[in-house]
Formats: C-alpha cells, sequence, structure tokens
C-alpha cells in the first residue's frame, strides 16, 4: 500500500538518514570538484 514505508523494517528510519547523509556529502565533494574543473579549463 502507500502506506509502506520506503525503508525495510530492519533497516529503520534512522539508518536510511545516514544513507542520505552519505549521498550528501558525496553530492557536494562531486560539485566542489566541478567547480574546480571547471575554473582549470576557463
Amino acid at each position: 500500500t502507500d502506506s509502506t514505508p520506503i525503508y525495510d523494517s530492519d533497516g529503520s528510519a534512522e539508518n536510511l538518514a545516514v544513507e542520505v547523509e552519505k549521498v550528501n556529502s558525496v553530492n557536494r565533494k562531486l560539485k566542489e570538484t566541478n567547480a574546480d574543473l571547471t575554473t582549470e579549463l576557463e
């Protein structure tokens, strides 16, 4: 049903939050890397 959580019953929301933090951290690093590469290309 639509009320089913998007995380596994044994995964809990806490683990999901940790995964989200990991992804956000990686995305920040990628943005910084892209900015550096763009600067070098100019």
